[in-house]
């Protein structure tokens, strides 16, 4: 799993950044995944293109969750989220 900001500078007020994950099954088996990342309150999520997460607010700001099926082996799957501070 790789999870990357797309901007290099500082994030001002206002400004949306890219945030990408990418899932890659190197196990030479299929898998079933699930994956969970966390994002401040104070940001919110504009947008996402590929794999959507479930999203659920707790404690720690936005819950994002995957439940990913059937990767099978030397596949590779992403989800890019768009983000506003």
């Amino acid at each position: 799993i790789i999870k990357r900001v797309l901007q290099n500078k500082s994030i001002e007020e206002s400004e949306e950044f890219t945030v990408t994950l990418e899932i890659s099954n190197k196990t030479g088996r299929k898998l079933d995944v699930t994956i969970k990342d966390y994002v401040p309150a104070m940001f919110k999520i504009t947008d996402s293109e590929g794999l959507k997460p479930h999203r659920k607010k707790s404690d720690f700001g936005i819950e994002l969750t995957w439940n990913i099926k059937d990767i099978h082996n030397k596949e590779t799957r992403g989800s890019i989220n768009k983000n506003k501070f």
